[in-house]
């Protein structure tokens, strides 16, 4: 045990959950590991800072469409408003 107290996280997304098969499923998921991650530490306030995910010029990635990296984008956008801190 180091001890200490996390001051906040920063997460940067990956391009994994903007995949088609995966996108309508990311802002349940994202909104989970928010909440998980300050239950865990137990710290309710936690500030939780994310990086949006570019778009994405020229060829498509496997599995990526511009339809679903853009509900990722917008679900990105979103959180600030509806997730605290």
């Amino acid at each position: 045990e180091a001890g200490g107290k996390v001051a906040g996280v920063l997460w940067y997304q990956g391009e994994a959950d903007s995949r088609a098969s995966r996108a309508t499923l990311y802002e349940e998921r994202f909104r989970h590991l928010v909440a998980s991650l300050r239950a865990d530490l137990q710290a309710p306030n936690l500030p939780f800072y994310y990086a949006q995910l570019a778009r994405f010029a020229g060829e498509e990635l496997s599995g990526h469409t511009v339809q679903s990296e853009e509900i990722v984008r917008e679900t990105q956008r979103k959180a600030e408003a509806e997730i605290p801190n």
